[in-house]
């Protein structure tokens, strides 16, 4: 049997020395922290990305609002107009736009494939094309559901329990 030999390393070349450096995201994304596996996968997949400050504050900013046990089945909208100079992401429209195709890229997001028909709709003003919807990836959803699971147990057992009321004791 025979093996290749091991790659040779490879000289450090000029400004990729941030991108061997561990990525430690700050936490400027708000209050909400992503679970930590779903934190720990998408550090990883971000690392040789230029922009994975950017795509891990947006990353954050929609599980926050998208990752609950009631709306992580369905697709939602990114607006990156709506938002760019957003206070808690503090991103242009051209960061939100590479943080949404960096995220896909990773897999954290999925766009849904739209239905048949036209990509488009009438508006008063014209003709305007319809959002395109998102998804958690297969991967990151699973992990999001887990994590909301754990979390319910865990209120669950943090919860006094309440004595039965007695009707008609005498």
């Amino acid at each position: 049997m025979h093996h290749d030999p091991l790659p040779s390393p490879q000289p450090v070349q000029p400004g990729r020395a941030s991108r061997r450096r561990l990525f430690m995201p700050s936490q400027c994304s708000g209050l909400y922290k992503l679970p930590h596996e779903v934190q720990d996968r998408l550090r990883a997949f971000l690392m040789p990305y230029r922009n994975r400050e950017a795509a891990h504050r947006l990353a954050a900013f929609l599980a926050r609002f998208w990752s609950t046990p009631r709306r992580i089945v369905d697709a939602f909208p990114i607006d990156r107009r709506a938002l760019a100079g957003h206070l808690m992401l503090g991103l242009t429209e051209a960061r939100v736009r590479g943080a949404i195709k960096t995220l896909i890229a990773v897999g954290f997001l999925a766009p849904e494939i739209p239905k048949a028909g036209s990509r488009y709709k009438a508006t008063p003003n014209g003709l305007r094309r319809k959002p395109v919807l998102h998804r958690f990836g297969a991967d990151f959803g699973t992990l999001f559901a887990q994590a909301n699971r754990r979390a319910q147990h865990a209120r669950q057992r943090q919860e006094p329990k309440r004595p039965v009321p007695v009707v008609g004791g005498g």
